[in-house]
């Protein structure tokens, strides 16, 4: 009634709704992009000087490195492998889970996927500005580890359904 029959009541509302949800993809990245350019002028001006105490320590013993590490490891290895191990349980012992197989696959791959972008501008919005820098440096490393593990991911999630 919304989207496929062209004489249906409802027909202008499903229309409508193709046209605002067509350019929500680009519009997100550009208020994502938008957002970044705050973020690196404000980490700018108060970045911590390099001299004293954090110099001394080694980077991986720093604790945003390791929280940031650990934030991406948990999200992209063992969030998934938790969660495939849940579905495995799930789909082997009940039957709770059915035999839509396209279905399946596309929730072990949601499973794998990293962290949403929309909490940058968020986080702009409530005036946390240098947290929003600090996950946003964290979004960039977890995005690029992400072509590696959703590729996994997703190729065990094949091989585990077919």
């Amino acid at each position: 009634m919304l989207f496929h029959n062209p004489q249906a009541l409802l027909r202008p509302l499903g229309g409508a709704i193709q046209a605002v949800g067509v350019p929500t993809v680009t519009v997100s990245s550009l208020v994502m992009a938008g957002s970044l350019v705050a973020v690196s002028a404000v980490a700018n001006g108060a970045a911590p000087s390099a001299g004293g105490h954090e110099a001394a320590v080694p980077i991986w013993r720093r604790p945003r490195f390791v929280m940031g590490f650990l934030l991406v490891f948990l999200r992209l290895i063992a969030i998934p492998a938790a969660f495939f191990g849940v579905f495995w349980g799930a789909k082997t012992y009940s039957s709770v889970m059915g035999e839509n197989r396209l279905m399946h696959l596309i929730l072990l791959v949601e499973f794998a996927m990293p962290t949403a972008t929309i909490m940058i501008p968020l986080l702009h919005q409530i005036r946390l500005p240098r947290t929003a820098g600090f996950i946003s440096r964290l979004l960039v490393w977890q995005y690029a580890a992400s072509s590696i593990t959703v590729s996994f991911w997703t190729a065990f999630a094949i091989t585990m359904l077919y």
